[in-house]
């Protein structure tokens, strides 16, 4: 379990540095969607250690869900924007 949070925390703190390096280079949409996973991953890592073990899972559950439709929302910004881009 220590190996997958680790590589989590990795990927988190390069998607971090990522998103606040280019934040000037981004749609407003696309940075959004970008901190409404950085604002998901966080109220995750709040449940996992704050959580009563009890309610874990199914916390753990409704986190997943929100995460990856905030990462769907994502691309979609992403692909709209590159849109926008190649028709103007």
């Amino acid at each position: 379990m220590q190996r997958r949070i680790d590589a989590f925390n990795s990927a988190y703190r390069e998607f971090v540095k990522s998103v606040d390096r280019n934040q000037p280079f981004y749609s407003q949409d696309v940075y959004d969607a970008s901190t409404a996973i950085i604002n998901v991953c966080i109220d995750a890592t709040i449940d996992y250690q704050h959580d009563e073990p009890i309610n874990y899972w199914n916390t753990a559950k409704q986190n997943r869900e929100k995460l990856v439709k905030a990462i769907d929302v994502a691309c979609k910004a992403i692909r709209t924007r590159f849109q926008t881009l190649t028709t103007t």
